[in-house]
């Protein structure tokens, strides 16, 4: 049986694929990732709390009366990036667009990401390096406390940052679902981040999904 997670990312690009359907000719890129949040992130996770299990996290800076939970979901607004403009030597890297992912007010967590859309060059390539290609920069957390089996106390965090290759789309994972490779201007992104207790409880996962396509707008 497939988990809630995995049904959420399908029913993601389901959605993605559908409002897509009537644009064939423009290039679309649309990828998910599961990342060890305590690997990739900085900070990292102390030494000293290898190996307890995790019973559940809390998200912003309030602790009080504030539950553990198991799962958060952070969603990214439908946008439009727009065009990066002319190359600059062997490419132009991209405007960074700095997009809040829970700008609801009632939320306790804020996580934001830094996306680059069109690069003014090919936007995705076949390697798995971040250079010149579409990608999320980095992902941002504020506010983070982990509770651990046996401790009274979470262990807290200011934040934590997710980026690195896991976060660029390319060619050699199948994430260009059609068109060039290149966007041409603007781009229109939808996507999310769910954070949840690993099965075995011993991290905390991040599952990233996101949907690049070429925006009817120039």
């Amino acid at each position: 049986m497939k988990s809630t997670t995995t049904v959420f990312i399908l029913l993601f690009l389901a959605a993605s694929m559908i409002s897509c359907s009537n644009r064939s000719d423009k290039t679309e890129i649309a990828f998910t990732e599961t990342i060890d949040v305590f690997q990739v992130s900085s900070p990292s996770l102390p030494a000293r709390y290898s190996g307890i299990p995790i019973t559940g996290f809390v998200v912003g800076y309030s602790l009080d009366n504030t539950a553990p939970i198991q799962r958060y979901i952070g969603e990214f607004p439908r946008a439009t990036l727009e065009g990066a403009g002319e190359e600059f030597g062997s490419c132009n890297d991209g405007r960074k667009h700095l997009i809040a992912l829970d700008p609801s007010p009632d939320r306790p967590l804020r996580m934001t990401a830094k996306v680059i859309g069109d690069t003014g060059a090919e936007d995705v390539s076949h390697d798995r390096n971040c250079n010149c290609d579409s990608r999320i920069d980095e992902i941002a957390v504020e506010g983070f406390a982990v509770y651990f089996q046996g401790m009274s106390e979470p262990l807290q965090f200011d934040g934590f940052k997710l980026s690195g290759e896991e976060l660029c789309p390319n060619i050699e994972d199948g994430h260009l679902v059609r068109g060039d490779r290149e966007f041409g201007g603007a781009v229109d992104i939808m996507g999310a981040v769910i954070l949840r207790v690993a099965p075995d409880n011993s991290t905390i996962l991040a599952d990233i999904s996101l949907s690049m396509i070429e925006s009817d707008r120039s």
